[in-house]
């Protein structure tokens, strides 16, 4: 027998096969549960007043067409186009009306090992089709439905059953996993479920969630074991977390790569990479393009944007580097800026090996410190300070004697 295919009818409901659980589109969580399946291809026909566009269904072994047909008359219609396109296909074929993201690979296995449509309920009879999402037939049921319903404004999957042959009926599912998203109180309770889920596979994968309830872990992140998620907690995206990371409490970090060992604390981190032993915030903030090596401490109030910081440095509070590279082993002195931009572009500040940014530096770029250099404290820099040099960008300090006393009889 070929593999199973799918056809999803998405008329009038795009908003909710679009809509992101645990910041992951709905229809993504079903097309996931197809691939686990083995189901080889998922059409999904939808309004074209509606579309799936921004939703990207690259990289799933289970092919993925879309067509959004103008003025979509009703359910017959995708069949006819699904007809179509299976024409030449001798095989099982699962019919989803309805957003259903707990799906799961070993509910769908089971619904494809025997003929039976999934009702809300917990078993189905000849007589209950009113509340049908699914149904399974095979290729040439799926001409025969559409041979028995020439007009095209049916809608909805119960106007089918009459015309369909049922060998069994005997086999019941899982009612939470094909719960169907249909509102806000829907989305919240089945978003919920899909967190316990994923946070469940973690714990029994040697990976410790404090507070499954306060946790939120999109499926594409990647954990590695004995990595600690404290509570508050959001990952998403293309994330990896190594192992024995510390993430949290109340840390969000999308799409960012996170090293052995590195604590995140209270802290966001996006479409960056952080190395191994590494101490993140709290309070701190990577914006994307950012590569931070190992053994770096990044602290309280510290913000990077398109930064590469060496191993070994330490920006431990106050400090805002942007558009820069920098070495190993650099400490920089609290209230330290990278004055980046001028109103008109952006610019490159470089901080070479064993380099020390006084407090409250101003590094005015383009500029370079160059390796071993000191600024000392309160100094804007504005040209390159050559290696092993101390820069020193400040008025003189005056000290006028009782001046004070003088000011105060002024009032």
């Amino acid at each position: 027998m070929d593999k199973a295919k799918a056809l999803i009818i998405a008329r009038g409901k795009t908003r909710f096969f679009r809509f992101n659980l645990l910041y992951y589109p709905v229809v993504k969580w079903m097309i996931r549960a197809m691939e686990a399946a083995g189901i080889s291809e998922a059409v999904i026909v939808c309004d074209g007043k509606e579309s799936f566009e921004g939703v990207d269904f690259s990289g799933s072994s289970c092919q993925v067409k879309l067509n959004c047909i103008s003025d979509f008359a009703g359910t017959t219609e995708a069949f006819k186009y699904a007809g179509e396109l299976f024409a030449d296909f001798d095989g099982p074929v699962l019919v989803f009306d309805a957003p259903m993201p707990a799906l799961t690979a070993s509910g769908l296995t089971s619904l494809l090992s025997g003929r039976f449509s999934v009702l809300m309920s917990e078993v189905l009879t000849k007589e209950s089709y009113d509340d049908i999402r699914v149904l399974y037939m095979d290729a040439k049921e799926l001409q025969k439905a559409i041979a028995g319903a020439p007009d095209l404004s049916v809608t909805g999957l119960s106007a089918f059953c009459p015309r369909l042959s049922f060998a069994s009926f005997e086999h019941t599912v899982r009612r939470e996993e094909f719960s169907d998203a249909k509102d806000m109180m829907s989305l919240a309770l089945l978003e919920n479920m899909l967190k316990q889920r994923m946070c469940r596979d973690c714990l029994t994968n040697d990976i410790y969630i404090q507070s499954p309830d306060n946790t939120f872990l999109s499926p594409t992140v990647k954990i590695e074991p004995g990595a600690q998620i404290l509570t508050g907690s959001i990952l998403y995206g293309d994330t990896h977390i190594g192992k024995d990371a510390v993430i949290g409490p109340n840390a969000l970090i999308s799409s960012s790569k996170i090293g052995a060992n590195t604590t995140v604390n209270a802290s966001q981190v996006y479409d960056s990479t952080v190395g191994d032993d590494t101490k993140v915030g709290p309070f701190a903030y990577i914006r994307p393009g950012c590569a931070v090596g190992s053994h770096v401490r990044i602290g309280d109030f510290v913000e990077l944007k398109k930064a590469t910081i060496g191993d070994g440095t330490k920006v431990s509070h106050l400090t805002y580097i942007g558009d820069a590279e920098v070495g190993k082993n650099v400490n920089f002195g609290c209230g330290t800026v990278t004055v980046n931009y001028d109103g008109n572009g952006k610019y490159l500040t470089r901080v070479e090996d064993g380099a020390f940014i006084g407090c409250n530096t101003n590094l005015v770029a383009p500029v370079t410190v160059h390796k071993g250099a000191y600024t000392a404290a309160g100094t804007t820099v504005t040209k390159d300070v050559p290696a092993d040099a101390l820069s020193i960008g400040r008025c003189r300090e005056t000290i006028k004697e009782n001046w004070s006393l003088t000011h105060k009889e002024k009032k």
